[in-house]
Parts: C-alpha cells; sequence; structure tokens
C-alpha cells in the first residue's frame, strides 16, 4: 500500500486527497495498488510450517533454522506462531534464509516452501494461500502419490494448479512405527525439507540433523536418539513427488461427498446412467426414520438440525443438492 501511494505521488496529476486500504465507492479517493508486491530478497527462500502443538514441529523447525543459521553461509531467521495453550492448538513456523542479509521483521506472507506435517487441520484449504507460483508443497499424508490427488479440497486442487505447485508426499505414519518413533513425525518432515530444499548436500543435512537431534533429545536417552536416527534414515525412501493434471477434475464430486454417509440405494443410483437416474430416484424407498427428538422439560419437542421428518422421499431436484446428502446418517 505504501508503494501504490509512492506511485500515486509520482503521476503528473496525483490526488490531492487519497484513501488506501478501503474502498472508497463515494467519493472515490481510493488509491489502486499491486497486492502482490514484495520487498523480500527474491533470492531468500521463505518457508511456512503448519502443524499441531506438541506434535514436534516447532521444535524440529527451531533445530533447523539453527543448522542452516551455523552450518551454511546463509543468514537465516525463525518466527514461531502459536496459542498459549500450545498442546492441539495450531502452529506456524516461519523460517526465512539466503545468501544476503535479512532486515526483515515480519511474518512470512507470499512463501516459497509450504509443508503440511498433518493431513487434516483447521483451515487447510487455505494453507497454500501464501504460497507464490512455483512454490514447493510437502504434505505428510496416508495416501500414496497416485491416491492423494483425489483426497484433496477441489479449493486446493485448483490454487496448486494455478500456481503450478511442486507437490511432494510423504506417509510420516508409516515412517514412524518403522523407525519405532511411534506418531512423531517432526524429524521425518525435517528431513525432507533438507532434501527438497538442497540448502545442505543430502548427506551433510543428514549429518547435521543427527547431530541436531543428539543435542536435543541425548537427555532422554539413548533409545530416543536412536528412534529419531532410523526417521532420519528411513524419510526419504517413502518421499514420493505427484504429477499434477492439467485441471482439477477429480472424483470428488456428489459420489465421494456422500461416500460413506448415504443410503445404499443413494449409491445404486448414482451408479446409474444419468438418463435413469431421474426415475430411480421417483421410485426410491424412503430412508430410514430419523430417531424422535429428545422432549425437554418445559414440554416442547426440540427439534435436532440434522433430523429429518418420517417418511421422506428423495425427489430428482435432491439429487444434485451434495449438502443435503452430506448431513445424511
Amino acid at each position: 500500500m505504501v508503494k501504490g501511494i509512492y506511485d500515486e505521488l509520482a503521476k503528473a496529476t496525483p490526488k490531492n486527497h487519497f484513501t488506501i486500504g478501503i474502498d472508497d465507492d463515494i467519493s472515490h479517493t481510493s488509491l489502486t495498488y499491486d497486492p502482490t508486491f514484495s520487498t523480500e530478497d527474491p533470492k531468500t527462500v521463505r518457508a511456512l510450517f503448519y502443524g499441531l502443538g506438541s506434535d514436534g514441529t516447532v521444535g524440529a523447525n527451531k533445530n533447523s533454522i539453527k543448522i542452516i543459521g551455523t552450518e551454511t553461509p546463509n543468514y537465516a531467521q525463525g518466527y514461531f506462531v502459536y496459542d498459549s495453550k500450545k498442546s492441539g492448538s495450531m502452529t506456524t513456523s516461519h523460517l526465512r534464509f539466503g545468501p544476503n542479509p535479512i532486515h526483515s521483521t515480519y511474518l512470512i506472507t507470499r512463501a516459497s516452501f509450504v509443508a503440511l506435517p498433518q493431513f487434516q487441520l483447521p483451515r487447510e484449504d487455505e494453507c497454500l494461500e501464501a504460497a507464490i507460483p512455483g512454490a514447493v508443497f510437502l504434505l505428510n499424508s496416508p495416501y500414496s502419490a497416485a491416491e492423494v490427488w483425489d483426497k484433496l479440497p477441489k479449493t486446493m486442487q485448483q490454487e496448486m494448479i494455478a500456481k503450478k505447485i511442486e507437490f511432494y508426499v510423504i506417509d510420516g505414519y508409516k515412517v514412524g512405527p518403522r523407525s519405532r518413533n511411534g506418531t512423531r513425525i517432526n524429524t521425518i518432515m525435517q528431513t525432507c525439507f533438507f532434501a527438497i530444499s538442497g540448502v545442505l548436500p543430502r548427506e551433510e543435512a543428514i549429518e547435521q540433523i543427527k547431530k541436531a537431534i543428539k543435542k536435543t533429545y541425548g537427555k532422554r536417552g539413548e533409545a530416543v536418539v536412536q528412534k529419531n536416527f532410523a526417521a532420519v534414515d528411513h524419510a526419504l525412501a517413502h518421499l514420493e513427488k505427484v504429477e499434477l493434471p492439467t485441471t482439477a477434475e477429480s472424483n470428488f464430486d456428489i459420489v465421494g461427498v456422500i461416500s460413506g454417509k448415504a443410503p445404499k440405494f443413494v449409491h445404486d443410483v448414482l451408479a446409474k446412467s444419468p438418463q435413469d437416474r431421474a426415475t430411480s430416484f421417483r421410485s426410491a424407498p424412503s430412508p430410514p426414520a430419523a430417531p424422535s427428538p429428545p422432549v425437554p422439560r418445559n414440554g416442547r419437542s426440540a427439534t435436532s438440525r440434522n433430523s429429518f421428518p418420517s417418511g421422506i422421499r428423495i425427489s430428482a431436484s435432491s439429487a444434485a443438492n451434495a449438502s443435503w446428502f452430506a448431513r445424511m446418517p
């Protein structure tokens, strides 16, 4: 916005009175500005890691930024955002490093690397909003590279295709048990980050990660250290790159939305040809009646927002309403 003000001042006849940051549709004094403009050094790598409190993501990223700052010629900076009730709340790690001095003291809004250590997080659809075109996205996923695309929200698919995101997946929960590290995947994601970013040669990165592990977990005993070492050794073997399609046409349509939530006859109808669907829906049996809502002490009936009247029938028009089916028992 400040740049927009200077651009206006550079004009031959700039506005004498102006507003910035709001849309003044009455007196039309608003200045236009480029919301994608950034003062960041293009050589600086900007990474965002989203996680949940107590999953180890913040601790692993603190180790990562220390390794980059001390073992490479890069300048490094890290900020970590989490709720005061850290355990279970969403955390965000902002890592910034590059060959030139870093004078920025603000959080990252345009990231060249985004990692999601948990497959399902609050606001997961928004995690790629800060990603710049061509950014790298690393996702911990229980699905393989061949399966994961159809499991993602369509909004996320569209954003990845529009920005030409470089997409990697790893099943950290599969690697964890192999290394006897349980569900702790912070070390696994850290290893993948170094492998993808190339900030250090692979062997050197692994060596430095293990040094940080020894320093961080040494006081917990050799067994814990060895489990984390094993997680590092197994991580890269399970890292996969996902090839993006040209359009966000997945099977996340009405069948995917109601999968597992609708009665069997609905699945049978949707499996038929479009020409036969109208007849099938008109003759479809009624779904089971919803249980009677509880009656409160005041004698008034309480109706749940998700309950349906007994004997409800599905019309052809309802077939197009996926949200209606999603609410069915």
